[in-house]
């Protein structure tokens, strides 16, 4: 939904909340960043604010840096089918031109 739309009933009104959409991988690694108060390719060393964090918070950085590398793969993989697309496409067409020129010389 792209709006908050209203729904009528014949005594009363309600209105249907839209589903945020889900933020990429990046953006949340930046909002944790921020609220961990982390620079942005922090260290990770002894001593070191990342190295500070309680266990819970690490992991959490882990599967958000998880989840940033199965995006690029994803992106990677929609890129590949769509190119196989592409040639699924022009092999279908090469068939059809082939048939009627099969056809043709009957």
């Amino acid at each position: 939904m792209d709006d908050d739309k209203p729904i009528q009933f014949p005594d009363k009104q309600m209105t249907v909340q839209a589903e945020p959409e889900p933020m990429p991988g990046d953006q949340r690694l930046a909002a944790a960043h921020e609220r961990l108060k982390l620079e942005a390719g922090h260290e990770r060393g002894i001593g070191s604010p990342y190295h500070a964090l309680h266990p819970a918070h690490k992991a959490h950085l882990a599967a958000i840096e998880h989840l940033i590398a199965v995006e690029a793969e994803h992106a990677d993989a929609e890129r590949a089918l769509a190119a196989v697309h592409a040639k699924l496409e022009h092999a279908m067409a090469r068939v059809d031109v082939t048939e009627k020129a099969s056809e043709a010389e009957g």
